[in-house]
This record gives structure tokens, sequence and C-alpha cells, in this order.
């Protein structure tokens, strides 16, 4: 997450930069904005991976409370709401 911080940071400062410079020295101005694009997308994608890192970490919480909540499920399930089933020897 630092990573995404330092690159907004940087792409705020470089746009500040290039919009004070512009009256004076365009090629600087053009340079601090492209900085400012490249910084900013580094700095979302970093966002990105970030969330998605995040969204790794919670699946196994979610797939668990997924399971528990299925297995209850079942076990709280009236007899009649049931299907019936056969066993395997019945089967031919």
């Amino acid at each position: 997450m630092s990573f995404t911080v330092t690159a907004i940071v940087i792409a705020v400062v470089a746009g500040l930069g290039a919009h004070t410079a512009w009256s004076s020295n365009k090629t600087l101005s053009l340079g601090l904005a492209a900085l400012t694009a490249l910084a900013g997308a580094l700095g979302v994608l970093g966002a990105f991976l970030w969330a998605l890192g995040v969204l790794f970490k919670l699946l196994p919480l979610a797939l668990l409370a997924l399971g528990v909540w299925l297995i209850y499920r079942n076990v709280t399930r009236e007899d009649a709401e049931r299907t019936p089933t056969r066993s395997f020897r019945e089967v031919k």
C-alpha cells in the first residue's frame, strides 16, 4: 500500500509542478505532465493489485463461511423437504 501512496504523492507534486511551470517553461511542464500520468497509472495499478491481494486473502474465509452455512442448512432441514435417495446397492 505504501507504493500506491508514494506514487500518488509523486503524481500530485509533479502535477503541481506542471501547472506552475506552464507559463515559463513548456517543455518542463510537458515532462512533468508525463510524469504525473505515469505515476498516477502506477498508483492505480498498485491499488488494484492491493485490492486483489485482499480479495485472495479473504477468499478462504468466505468459502469456510459458505461451507458452514451449507452444512447448517442441511442439518436443520425437515425430513419432508429432503429428496428421497436410494442406497448404492438398490441401484442396478
